[in-house]
């Protein structure tokens, strides 16, 4: 017995710490194919990227994600096209038509050496992500568990769709997301580039859509921005939002409007406007010429403006010059005549399935894309027409909007795959799924989505929900029980994620500037200002405020109001040198009340505020919705000044974040 304790421990001296079994990473997704064997492969001394001497630039592009992946983890790399006595391991990168034939499948061996092989580029990128999550660091040692793994994506259409015309995401911002959805297989970015609110691209001979003041991307940024995307295997779906979803389009050109004299105002575009064809032909040219892909959206969402096409002189000659009976057939008309305009640039078009009215005529071109959004009705009958989908489902995809705010539960969207639609829903937390049945279904994948909300919010409710409609949609569900995988994703997801960039809110440090005791961080203009466990700003006349004593920039202010209803006035102003000028120019006034929150629901009870000033732009959340927004060219920073004229306006548990610049 002795004997075979020392045999036993002369072995694990031969193999050393690195030969030990390491602990299995999580990988996201799960690939197709895996099994793990004893030991691992150290990278404590560095490593060495190899390539064949023939490499194309593309691998060697893959290659420096590889060697900033490796850093990033705090491990020396360097790429060569030959193996040398060089300190480290070996990783080697390779285009092998033997591999495995799925043009975005791979393989990866962990052994002696890392081996990582693909039939294309795109293979070669995702085994690249794969190794860089399989890195494990434990006591400081870094090192790769020994595994041989093959994989590949069931869909091939696997996507996030943004909107930053809702509330500005920055350049830098985009640049990170591009990255965090790389980093799990996301291969589409479907990016929104106008609404009701503005439009956020450049459009050359169209000043009017960018009016000064408001922020947008140039055409040039906007091309950097697909050069960055490509890098890492991410395709940049450009989406303008027509003949609806127009209003600031149509402040600045109201001769593209179909608005007929009093009847209420519905923003949508004229067909029977020529001027607003050339228009639209210059946009399709130039947003093609910005954005390679090849698909192109045009929205074509809630129309619900349409019926002023009824009752407009230039939309009734648009419908008796192409002999349609209805308002639907008018709409299939206009939908085709932007598709050949679409087609006309060499892309394929991408609706909205409110452009679905099968039965009117004429029939909407064959070739048309379809995201569905709102119901498992609107899916099907597309699905038993033939038509080929995209699934957006708003339950449980909607990860961040204004409507549904934060979205379903992890749980749910874990649920979820492709190939269902919500059939019906009681609350967050129960959710039917229906399957679609169609025979000739032609269902491409799916794409989480964010709406309307400020981008670091958006972002954390993006993250880790994102990451699993990211696996979802690489292989059609989940491996495991949901409590396993939801803890394991929880505890290993910032670390990945942090490396690219992102920020974890939850362990910002957070400043009390209120949790009930005394104002010893505030300035009380009038000497009425009360504190109990809440303090009150009352007033019989003249607004009362309270000023922090400390200046703050680039900030995340959370509070509780209790206003008690319409007719008190209660704000925040930020970059207020003077607290008692209210109307100093310099200042920014975000008003607690008004338009969204003048509801009922808000009066009378505490109410849970969320105020974040990023640079030029400021926003405020209410009950989890935007309620305000101000993007203009200053950047906000001053004292943080609370105000009231209502008679016992409240506020309690307010707390501050202070967040980096680099974090806009």
């Amino acid at each position: 017995m002795r004997i075979g304790i020392a045999l036993l421990a002369l072995a694990m001296i031969r193999l050393g710490a690195a030969e030990l079994p390491a602990r299995r990473p999580f990988l996201l997704p799960a690939p197709q194919r895996l099994a793990y064997q004893a030991g691992s492969l150290s990278l404590d001394a560095g490593a060495t990227v190899l390539l064949d001497p023939n490499a194309s630039p593309r691998v060697h592009e893959i290659a420096e994600i590889l060697i900033e992946g490796l850093r990033a983890n705090g491990i020396d790399g360097r790429i060569a096209a030959r193996a040398d006595s060089a300190p480290g391991s070996t990783i080697r990168l390779s285009l092998q038509t033997s591999a495995n034939s799925h043009p975005e499948g791979y393989e990866i061996q962990v052994g002696d050496d890392a081996v990582l092989k693909a039939p294309e580029a795109t293979g070669l990128l995702w085994s690249v992500q794969t190794l860089l999550q399989a890195v494990q660091v434990t006591d400081g040692h870094q090192s790769l568990p020994h595994l041989q793994l093959t994989d590949w994506p069931l869909r091939p259409w696997r996507g996030l769709m943004i909107d930053p015309p809702g509330v500005h995401m920055q350049i830098s911002y985009l640049q990170r997301l591009i990255r965090e959805i790389s980093a799990y297989k996301l291969n589409i970015l479907h990016l929104g580039l106008t609404d009701d609110d503005s439009w956020c691209v450049e459009i050359k001979g169209y000043p009017g859509v960018t009016p000064p003041g408001l922020p947008f991307y140039t055409q040039a940024e906007l091309k950097e921005l697909v050069a960055y995307a490509r890098r890492f295997g991410v395709e940049i779906i450009p989406c303008i939002g027509i003949p609806g979803h127009c209003d600031a389009l149509l402040a600045a050109y109201p001769e593209f409007s179909s608005q007929v004299p009093n009847l209420p105002y519905q923003g949508i575009g004229n067909p029977g406007k020529s001027e607003y064809w050339d228009f639209l032909r210059s946009v399709i040219h130039q947003i093609a010429e910005i954005f390679p892909s090849p698909v192109l959206d045009t929205g074509m969402a809630e129309p619900f403006g349409i019926q002023q096409w009824l009752k407009n002189p230039d939309c009734q000659r648009y419908r008796a010059e192409h002999g349609v009976d209805d308002i639907y057939g008018m709409f299939n008309q206009f939908t085709n005549d932007v598709d050949a305009l679409v087609r006309k640039e060499g892309r394929q078009m991408i609706v909205a399935n409110d452009a679905l009215h099968l039965d009117a005529r004429p029939a909407l071109n064959d070739d048309i894309i379809y995201y569905v959004w709102d119901s498992y009705a609107s899916a099907s009958a597309l699905a038993n027409a033939g038509r080929t989908i995209v699934n957006i489902g708003r339950h449980p995809l909607y990860l961040s909007s204004f409507g549904l705010r934060d979205g379903d539960s992890m749980e749910q969207v874990w649920r979820w795959d492709p190939a269902v639609f919500a059939s019906s829903q009681d609350n967050h937390d129960v959710i039917l799924y229906a399957p679609l049945s169609a025979k000739n279904l032609n269902l491409r994948g799916g794409e989480a989505v964010q709406f309307v909300s400020e981008p670091g919010l958006a972002e954390r409710r993006l993250f880790p929900r994102t990451l699993i409609v990211a696996e979802a949609l690489w292989r059609d569900g989940h491996p495991g029980p949901f409590s396993e995988y939801s803890e394991r994703l929880e505890t290993e997801y910032p670390k990945r994620l942090r490396q690219l960039g992102w920020t974890d809110f939850n362990s910002l440090p957070i400043i009390s500037l209120f949790d009930g005791g005394n104002l010893d961080r505030w300035t009380a203009i009038d000497p009425s200002v009360k504190v109990e466990d809440t303090f009150i700003v009352p007033s019989a006349g003249p607004l009362a405020s309270l000023s922090t004593k400390a200046a703050y920039a680039d900030f995340d202010l959370t509070f509780e109001a209790f206003i008690a209803g319409p007719n008190e006035k209660a704000m925040v102003q930020i970059r207020c040198t003077d607290a008692r000028q209210l109307a100093d120019e310099s200042g920014t006034i975000v008003p607690l009340q008004g338009g969204y929150l003048d509801r009922q629901t808000f009066w009378g009870k505490w109410v849970d505020f969320e105020l974040t000033a990023r640079g030029s732009i400021v926003t405020l959340t209410t009950a989890g919705g935007l309620a305000w927004k101000n993007e203009n060219s200053q950047h906000r920073a001053g004292p943080i000044t609370l105000w009231s004229n209502g008679a016992s306006t409240r506020f309690r548990n307010i707390n501050l974040r202070e967040l980096s610049p680099d974090d806009r």
